[in-house]
């Protein structure tokens, strides 16, 4: 008998058999180097000395032949824990290192990032990951594999917009005057209980809910909280009834022509004047996002005030501190949102920045106190409030009131959302 004894293992005895003698021994571990003792035993029990053997057990190389089970899809601003197994079945104790090729290249999701295995990102659209063992096709010689990984940016799109809903209550206000020309005759206004965004729609998400998921309309990196801008009516209102769906709610607007606003693409939204979009109908009783009216809007920008900034009477330092316009400026393009001094109702960058579509048809005002107005049935062009970032201080007052046809992409128009209570 011959015995094949590991050291601290377990002998296994082998029959004698004339010739080459072998025995299989299993559970050993690779690249561990193991002593083993040959003894041969005679039919009357005398033992032999023995020799020693030593030998260490090495697992033959095994290639890589692909990579399975890779995330495809992902959220944006959501951490993403990327995982992998390798193929063959034996490879699987290779370790996969993930990297983001071309990140700053605008045509990939920027400011995705990788840190280990978890992906960040920050916009949506289609992007590329790529899976690297090093020890892949041979020893030294690495394996890699990409992989396309889909960005929704809209759940983060919709929480972030939701959470920044301001609930007004219900009230009275004098609207118009403060020696405007084009907004008298003053006149009492009682408004229904409402909720406005506390910031202009920015960037990100203008693009996010439109479809628009590079960023070859961002005017610099990292400006994706900057207000949206260059924005018409119609792309105004075509943003409210997508995000509406988006959310589960009753869009407002009604164009003839369009049945699906959810699949209506960025490049169908006219860039000239087209009548069915400018007899675009509210129903405002729908619980979607919408434009604010004008009074609405007056409303929310006055505060509570009967001055001509929510600010006070005059272009002083406390203006400076809450309006972007020619003096803070200097003359300069609108700015991220949101990091001035609001009104007293939380609401950000009303005087200044960009000039906010409202969703009335413009026209003169009329005498005598009204009631949740909504303007005029027809007219040729909307109202926008609050001025811009070259506007002089005349031009941001609460009251300030101008107007524009509907496709107008004006670089200085911009909007923010409203709800129903």
């Amino acid at each position: 008998v011959i015995t094949w004894t590991p050291a601290g293992g377990v002998t296994q005895p082998v029959d004698v058999v004339k010739g080459i003698q072998t025995a299989t021994i299993s559970g050993l571990t690779n690249d561990t180097l193991y002593t083993f003792t040959v003894k041969t035993v005679d039919d009357s029990v005398n033992t032999s000395a023995g020799a020693s053997v030593t030998a260490t057990p090495i697992v033959p190389f095994v290639a890589v032949t692909n990579i399975t089970g890779v995330p495809t899809s992902a959220n944006a601003r959501t951490p993403l824990t990327l995982t992998g197994t390798a193929a063959p079945g034996n490879a699987n104790n290779k370790t996969i290192t993930w990297s983001v090729p071309n990140a700053g290249n605008i045509y990939e999701v920027t400011g995705a990032a990788i840190s280990g295995n978890t992906l960040n990102t920050k916009y949506g659209g289609s992007m590329t990951v790529t899976a690297t063992i090093l020890d892949g096709l041979a020893p030294g010689t690495p394996y890699t594999e990409n992989f396309t990984i889909t960005v929704d940016p809209l759940p983060a799109v919709l929480a972030e917009i939701a959470g920044n809903m301001v609930p007004l209550s219900a009230g009275t206000f004098q609207m118009g005057g403060n020696g405007v020309s084009n907004a008298t005759p003053a006149h009492d206004v009682t408004l229904s209980a409402f909720k406005i965004n506390k910031y202009e729609v920015t960037i990100w998400q203008f693009n996010s809910v439109l479809g628009w998921t590079t960023i070859e309309n961002y005017d610099l990196m990292g400006a994706e909280n900057y207000p949206s801008s260059a924005v018409s009516w119609y792309e105004a209102i075509a943003f409210c009834n997508k995000l509406s769906i988006a959310a589960g709610l009753q869009p407002v607007y009604s164009v003839d022509g369009i049945s699906d606003w959810a699949g209506l693409a960025s490049s169908s939204i006219p860039w000239t004047v087209n009548s069915n979009w400018d007899n675009a109908t509210m129903t405002k009783g729908n619980n979607g996002y919408r434009l604010p009216t004008e009074a609405e809007w007056e409303y929310a920008c006055r505060a509570g005030t009967t001055t001509k900034y929510y600010t006070g009477n005059a272009a002083d330092a406390a203006l400076d501190a809450a309006a972007w316009y020619k003096v803070t400026t200097s003359w300069g393009p609108p700015r991220a949102v949101g990091q001035l001094t609001p009104n007293a109702w939380d609401l950000y960058d009303m005087h200044g920045n960009v000039a906010e579509w409202c969703s009335d048809y413009w026209s003169n005002y009329g005498a005598g106190a009204q009631t949740d107005p909504t303007g005029p049935l027809t007219g040729s062009s909307r109202v926008k409030r609050g001025g811009n970032s070259l506007s002089c201080e005349d031009q941001i007052v609460s009251v300030y009131r101008i107007n524009s046809d509907m496709a107008n992409k004006s670089a200085y128009n911009g909007f923010r959302v409203v709800r129903n209570n």
